[in-house]
């Protein structure tokens, strides 16, 4: 957790901070990432980023969880988690995804290369972290839909979420990676493809999940 005085800064100098230090994670490692170039980018004094973080690796785990945070609301258009349905949230446009990445792109490729163990000398802590924070939204999504009458309501909501998370896991870093291959210059024929294989994934979770009809 980042101390109080980070917590008191506006959002806009924290995301400052945040996205100062997620570029330089990402061009440098952690090893070799310096918290002085990551306060001379983001406008603050080196001596402030202490003031902020205890050290670099709460830095960076911060960084994954705002990383991770940001993602997943960006996909759900920044509505509340109520008015979100789980299904069609899941099935958002692959072409949207893409778009979403490309715009995105510095933070997507830091969260994907976390997820994907890149960082092996970061605090060991960061993947299960990454994981907590999805699992948490994902947690939300479920109970939301059990509300709406979209999700079985005959299963505990855990095991749900556990269970959505785990078969989208793969798919994901899937996309992701094709995406990277690309530079996110993904052609239509490969979107065409990415979406059939998460319109098959859709029927899949709805048939396990989804609340039956009377």
């Amino acid at each position: 957790m980042p101390k109080e005085t980070f917590i008191n800064l506006k959002q806009e100098k924290q995301e400052r901070i945040l996205r100062s230090a997620i570029a330089e994670f990402n061009a440098c490692g952690f090893i070799k990432a310096n918290v002085g170039t990551i306060a001379k980018n983001a406008g603050v004094a080196k001596g402030s980023i202490y003031q902020y973080f205890e050290d670099k690796n709460e830095l960076f785990v911060h960084c994954v969880t705002w990383s991770v945070e940001m993602l997943l609301h960006l996909a759900g258009g920044n509505r509340p988690v109520a008015d979100i349905d789980i299904f069609e949230y899941a099935s958002f446009d692959i072409k949207q995804r893409i778009d979403l990445m490309r715009r995105e792109k510095e933070i997507s490729v830091f969260a994907q290369e976390v997820f994907m163990g890149k960082f092996s000398s970061a605090p060991h802590e960061t993947t299960d972290e990454m994981m907590r924070v999805s699992e948490d939204y994902v947690l939300e999504l479920i109970r939301a839909g059990q509300k709406m009458g979209t999700v079985r309501t005959d299963m505990d909501d855990e095991i749900l979420a556990l269970f959505l998370t785990g078969a989208t896991t793969k798919v994901k870093e899937h996309i992701m990676k094709t995406t990277l291959i690309t530079d996110f210059a993904v052609t239509d024929d490969q979107a065409l493809q990415l979406n059939r294989k998460f319109e098959n994934l859709m029927t899949l979770l709805k048939d396990s999940i989804g609340a039956k009809e009377a």
